[in-house]
């Protein structure tokens, strides 16, 4: 299992992405990362999967792993002493996004922590910069849907078992019914994205 997330995490550092797109996985950082955090998995086991939109330039953008800023990475996966790769280890990164989606990855106590992944896997920007998110278009969610298979064929999590959260991770997983759907945490979302983990 451990070759082929090496070989996943490969693939996905050589996309060619378009001008308003960055694939942080170019950097040693991120790969370093996401490796980690995969690997971690393969001895946990995930029984089920959160898939979400992108990553935010805040969060994933920074650390390579979806759904997780520096600070969430901190708290519940490593520091610099287990190999992971912060901008400032003192002065850790915040997204709001990840932290509610790791709080309720905390409450839910009755299963190890989940496969985290994205529709899209790389930072969709806007005119705004790299400073600035946006979301992905359809030929990006295209490209993002063979990745998000082949991990999803990687740790062998079952189709009833992988959860949209928000509707562009609902539309790229085909989903249509709401046990499902789970509400994204942004725009007021928090309490509907926490009840819907803790109900998996």
């Amino acid at each position: 299992m451990e070759q082929r997330i090496q070989k996943f995490i490969e693939r996905l550092s050589c996309e060619e992405v378009g001008n308003l797109v960055e694939n942080m996985y170019r950097n040693d950082a991120q790969r370093d990362n996401l490796r980690l955090y995969l690997t971690y998995l393969c001895e946990k086991k995930p029984t089920y999967m959160l898939v979400g939109e992108a990553p935010g330039y805040k969060g994933c953008g920074v650390t390579g792993i979806p759904f997780t800023d520096e600070n969430e990475m901190k708290n519940n996966l490593g520091n610099s002493q287990t190999g992971y790769c912060f901008i400032d280890e003192n002065n850790p990164q915040r997204e709001s996004s990840a932290c509610i989606i790791w709080e309720a990855i905390q409450k839910k106590t009755d299963a190890p922590i989940p496969l985290l992944w994205n529709a899209y896997p790389f930072h969709p920007f806007g005119d705004g910069g790299k400073e600035s998110n946006r979301k992905p278009n359809k030929d990006e969610l295209c490209i993002g849907k063979s990745y998000m298979e082949e991990l999803i064929d990687i740790f062998d999590i079952p189709v009833n078992r992988i959860y949209a959260v928000g509707r562009v991770a609902q539309e790229q997983l085909g989903f249509r019914k709401d046990e499902s759907y789970i509400r994204h945490p942004s725009y007021g979302g928090k309490i509907a994205c926490i009840e819907g983990i803790l109900s998996i």
